[in-house]
């Protein structure tokens, strides 16, 4: 169950579980946590983020270009940290919500991934299924903000 307080009710039902829920699940199963595969394939995850945090074709994202320029954050190496991380959140954001929108690249190696987490996953499927979940939100946030 998730629960969506106040401030939340802001947000269309699209953004929340297509976007914000999506994002914050990539951290969740990322490279730090340790029953998220094998030390080398975290590793290797790690890697392939941070190489990806410079290619010219990478997934534009203003969030993850305005780390550093915003944030307190002053180390030039927890900011690349940072970033690395955000970037890894924002494309598994795009994966779910719409990957035809991101490079090659990154939908391989958001779709390993996924697929070591569950070799069964089957994106056609999930994103169908998401579709439903959006109408029944969508149809909730009305009976919430209908007086």
């Amino acid at each position: 169950t998730l629960w969506f307080y106040g401030p939340t009710l802001k947000y269309s039902p699209t953004y929340l579980f297509g976007g914000i829920v999506a994002h914050e699940l990539a951290h969740a199963n990322d490279w730090d946590v340790e029953s998220a595969g094998d030390p080398g394939e975290r590793g290797a995850l790690k890697a392939m983020i941070e190489e990806r945090l410079d290619a010219p074709d990478r997934f534009p994202s203003s969030y993850v270009e305005g780390i550093g320029k915003r944030d307190s954050v002053a180390n030039p190496h927890e900011i690349h940290e940072y970033k690395i991380t955000e970037y890894w959140g924002e494309i598994c954001e795009q994966y779910f919500l719409d990957p035809g929108e991101l490079s090659w690249q990154d939908f391989a190696i958001v779709d390993w991934w996924v697929h070591i987490q569950d070799p069964s996953f089957d994106l056609a499927t999930a994103l169908v299924m998401r579709r439903g979940m959006l109408k029944t939100a969508q149809a909730l946030k009305r009976n919430l903000t209908t007086p």
